[in-house]
């Protein structure tokens, strides 16, 4: 028979707590796990003043590069989504339903693409020069070529008897075109 630490410590042999002991115990307990938050919660704020830098004037550490005007008035400007490589600033403008390129070294507006009905998302796919829009107005995914501005619109599922489709070829209007994102 192999000993096992039950043998060697019999229960019967087990000095017996009694309520008090197990209470202060678990106080114990408490205090050390309260001591612990606290000086977390110390810590925490000690980083957080640390990293955090004020100004003597209490303005914030930024300055303005340049001041670009861009089409379709001062309402609703949404995502935006920045190409570093070219160089290129995407800005949907919801309230205008139209996209806006900005060259960012140029500090100009390249192209305005209008028409798209409450466009929402926007992102730059670089490695392919394409631009991704939703247009959640008409629920559609627009998909712009970066160099030429011209874009491919989804087409839009129709429902069928019953509802809407749930694959491209139950799609009636035809060959469904697909729009491929990037592989990682």
């Amino acid at each position: 028979m192999v000993p096992t630490v039950l043998d060697a410590h019999p229960v019967w042999l087990m000095p017996r707590r009694s309520f008090d002991t197990v209470d202060a115990a678990q106080r114990r307990v408490s205090a050390v796990r309260w001591q612990v938050r606290l000086l977390a919660g110390v810590a925490m704020t000690a980083a957080v003043a640390a990293c955090s830098t004020s100004t003597p004037s209490g303005e914030l550490p930024l300055r303005q590069v340049s001041e670009t005007v861009l089409t379709g008035g001062p309402v609703r400007f949404d995502y935006l989504a920045l190409d570093t490589g070219q160089g290129r600033l995407f800005i949907a403008h919801m309230g205008a339903s139209e996209l806006i390129d900005v060259d960012i070294h140029a500090h100009a507006v390249v192209r305005t693409l209008p028409g798209l009905s409450d466009v929402h998302g926007v992102i730059v796919i670089p490695d392919k020069h394409r631009v991704y829009a939703t247009a959640t107005g008409s629920n559609q995914l627009v998909a712009i070529d970066e160099t030429s501005g011209q874009s491919r619109t989804a087409p839009r599922p129709t429902p069928t008897p019953m509802g809407w489709p749930t694959t491209p070829s139950e799609t009636p209007s035809g060959p469904p075109t697909r729009l491929r994102a990037p592989k990682p």
